[in-house]
C-alpha cells in the first residue's frame, strides 16, 4: 500500500514543472497528513472517505480548505471527478471568515501602539543591532510584507539591473532608493521605488556592512546566513526575531491601518496601501474598516 502511496506522489512531482519548492513542500504536507488518516493513496479513497478523514485531521475551517485542495490536486492528476470535494470546500468560507474576523478582534486587542513599535525600532539603534533596526525601519516606514526585506544593498543603480528580480536598497550621496521587484503584488503594480534619507539608517547600514562576516567586495544582504540570503521558506521566522514580541509583518501592518482608522485619515490610508502594494477597496474590505467618505480627511 505504501508503494501505491509513493506512485500517487510521483505522479504528482510529474506535474511540478513550474511549481515553487514551497508549493511542493506544502502539497507534500499535505499529501502525508491525508494519505497517513486513509491508509491508502489519495486516488483510492471514496468522497466519504476522503471528507471523514479530513475532518478528522483537523477542526480548523482553513487549515481543512488547504487538505480540501490537496484532494482535488490529486483527483485531478488520476482523472477523477472534484466536485464534491470542491462543494465541501466552498461551504467552509463563511467559517474561514468567521475565525479570521475573531482572530483579529482578538490580535486588536494585545496588539501594540505605533508607537510602541518606533520605540523596539530605536532601541535596536540604540542597542547597535542593525539588522534589527533596519528591518523594522523598513517594515514601519514602508508597511512591507516579508518578501519585501529580502534586500542587497549596493552602491549603484547600475547593479540592480543585474538581477531585476531581485530587491535592492542603493546609497548614493545624499540619500537612499529602496527598489522592489520581489513582492506580492508586483505583477499588479510592476517595480516600487522610494527615495529616503535618513541619517541613523545610513549609520545602521555603514556599521551593519562593517561587520567582520562581510568581506571585502562580497555582496551585502539584509536577511543573511554565512554571508548568503536566506532560504525563502525561513524568511517569515528569521524577521520574527527582530520584531517587536515576536510580531509578524502582518501585524505591524494591522497597527498602522489601526491608528489611521482611529483618525478617520483616507491619504494615510492611501499612502499605507501604495507602499504595501495593496488596493485601497481590498485594505478597507480585509480589514472591516468602517469608512464613509463624509467622516474622513481627504
Amino acid at each position: 500500500m505504501s508503494e501505491e502511496i509513493e506512485d500517487e506522489w510521483t505522479s504528482y512531482l510529474q506535474t511540478t514543472a513550474f511549481l515553487s519548492q514551497h508549493t511542493i513542500k506544502s502539497y507534500k504536507n499535505s499529501h502525508n497528513k491525508i494519505t497517513a488518516e486513509l491508509e491508502m493513496p489519495i486516488r483510492n479513497a471514496t468522497i466519504k472517505e476522503l471528507i471523514n478523514a479530513v475532518r478528522t485531521i483537523t477542526e480548523n475551517p482553513s487549515s481543512q480548505a488547504t487538505l480540501y485542495t490537496a484532494v482535488i490536486v490529486f483527483r485531478k492528476i488520476a482523472g477523477l471527478d472534484t466536485s464534491l470535494i470542491l462543494k465541501e470546500k466552498k461551504e467552509l468560507v463563511p467559517a474561514q471568515e468567521a475565525m479570521r474576523q475573531m482572530t483579529a478582534a482578538n490580535k486588536k486587542e494585545y496588539l501594540p501602539s505605533v508607537d510602541t513599535l518606533k520605540k523596539h525600532m530605536n532601541e535596536q539603534f540604540f542597542n547597535e543591532n542593525w539588522r534589527g533596526y533596519i528591518i523594522n525601519f523598513l517594515l514601519i516606514n514602508y508597511n512591507t510584507r516579508n518578501a519585501d526585506l529580502d534586500v542587497e544593498f549596493v552602491n549603484t543603480i547600475h547593479k540592480t539591473k543585474e538581477d531585476k528580480k531581485r530587491n535592492y536598497i542603493v546609497t548614493r550621496k545624499n540619500d537612499f532608493v529602496y527598489i522592489r521587484n520581489n513582492y506580492k503584488t508586483f505583477k499588479k503594480y510592476k517595480q516600487k521605488r522610494h527615495i529616503f534619507k535618513s541619517i541613523p539608517f545610513a549609520r545602521a547600514l555603514k556599521a551593519l556592512k562593517a561587520l567582520p562576516n562581510h568581506a571585502a567586495d562580497t555582496p551585502v544582504y539584509l536577511l543573511e546566513k554565512n554571508g548568503l540570503p536566506i532560504n525563502n521558506n525561513s524568511i517569515a521566522n528569521y524577521i520574527k526575531k527582530f520584531t517587536y514580541k515576536g510580531l509578524t509583518e502582518g501585524d505591524y501592518n494591522k497597527v498602522f491601518v489601526s491608528a489611521i482608522e482611529e483618525i478617520a485619515d483616507f491619504r494615510l490610508l492611501e499612502q499605507l496601501g501604495e507602499r504595501r502594494g495593496t488596493d485601497i477597496n481590498t485594505l478597507i474590505q480585509y480589514y472591516n474598516i468602517p469608512y464613509n467618505e463624509k467622516n474622513w480627511k481627504h
